[in-house]
């Protein structure tokens, strides 16, 4: 159940420090998944608060709209509400996202349920995320089912983009 005990290092500055050459190295363990399901867990609260919060602002003003239109007595137009369903669809795809690339890039690799589980997401060479990991790590999310593929193997949102979840050292 737990990941495989790879170890990642990841260089620290250099310093003039008596100990420079015990801190040469920060070496990270693979977080569990049990620890990366919590942390999917918390991300998946955040998130539902956060479209339904900005979602339900955003819905509000459209459909406002659309009673609106309705009440002007021009044509009903059946396609409005279908363009209405694709359009918060798009919105609360797109805050999934956003939550994703901005935490992971600006929190160092850390999104709210990796913060709390004490884990952080880094790159295999054991560099920080880049904007091009973050955007990436977040559009696999997108894949159906991908997060169920993490229990048996590494989530793609891994693989694909060369970056690992590890435990942060204390």
């Amino acid at each position: 159940f737990f990941a495989d005990p790879k170890r990642y290092q990841m260089e620290t500055p250099t310093t003039t420090d008596l100990l420079h050459d015990l801190e040469d190295e920060i070496t990270y363990l693979p977080a569990p998944k049990a620890m990366r399901l919590v942390n999917f867990i918390i991300d998946m609260i955040v998130v539902t608060i956060i479209n339904s919060v900005i979602g339900g602002i955003i819905q509000t003003i459209v459909f406002a709209a659309f009673i609106s239109n309705i009440g002007t007595g021009s044509d009903f137009d059946f396609s409005y509400p279908l363009a209405i369903s694709i359009t918060v669809w798009a919105i609360q795809v797109g805050l999934f996202l956003s939550y994703y690339v901005i935490c992971e890039k600006m929190m160092n690799g850390r999104t709210v349920g990796k913060l709390v589980s004490g884990t952080m997401a880094v790159r295999e060479d054991g560099g920080s995320l880049t904007w091009k990991n973050a955007i990436l790590r977040s559009l696999c999310r997108l894949i159906p089912f991908e997060f169920l593929l993490a229990i048996f193997m590494e989530p793609w949102h891994d693989t694909f983009t060369n970056t690992v979840v590890v435990k942060k050292p204390l």
